[in-house]
């Protein structure tokens, strides 16, 4: 019965650390999108900061603003599929 215990209480340490590394990933990536963010447009609004339009894009000053704001975009489905990815481990979790 002991170790019954012992391995569950391991699995839920193996799962809690695993929502902290995904965790610790989003705010990783929210941080880098948030400074690419404030370095390659004047035009700050939340939903600028969600997706650049392609409008947006194609109007940007330079090919270096234009690539990061293409960048930006892929982040943000990033950050987006992992945060999915972390509710679904920790609903999965949940059951267990």
């Amino acid at each position: 019965m002991h170790n019954a215990c012992h391995s569950k209480n391991q699995m839920a340490m193996t799962h809690q650390t695993t929502i902290y590394i995904l965790s610790g990933l989003v705010l990783i990536l929210i941080v880098y999108k948030t400074v690419l963010f404030f370095s390659s447009t004047s035009t700050r609004t939340f939903y600028n900061w969600v997706h650049f339009s392609d409008y947006t894009i194609y109007n940007s000053r330079n090919e270096k603003s234009k690539k990061s704001k293409q960048l930006q975009n892929k982040l943000t489905l990033t950050i987006a599929a992992l945060i999915l990815i972390e509710i679904l481990v920790a609903l999965l979790l949940r059951t267990l």
